[in-house]
């Protein structure tokens, strides 16, 4: 398999992860149990991925309301991108 192929399938996996994290986070404040923290979704996110998180957010209707997480969050995608974007240079010069 390509090198190409793996990245994309990596990273599909990453963000079906956050993706379900998010998920789950909804379906525990539904059932009013144990709550993932802000912190940890917000980690999900720079770790796992941006756009399953904004998927999430988006047909979960989670965190769209709280402005400080909205916030939060914003900041963090634009460290993972800044992150990515450095990586990626670092990436095509050393090749």
């Amino acid at each position: 398999m390509s090198l190409i192929i793996e990245l994309i399938i990596l990273i599909m996996v990453l963000q079906t992860l956050s993706f379900l994290i998010y998920g789950i986070d909804k379906l525990f404040a539904k059932w009013g149990i144990f709550r993932i923290p802000e912190k940890a979704l917000l980690a999900t996110t720079f770790i796992f991925g941006i756009l399953g998180s904004i998927a999430a957010m988006m047909i979960f209707r989670h965190k769209t309301r709280k402005t400080s997480f909205r916030h939060n969050f914003a900041v963090i995608a634009f460290l993972r991108i800044i992150v990515l974007f450095s990586l990626g240079l670092i990436f095509i010069q050393e090749s």
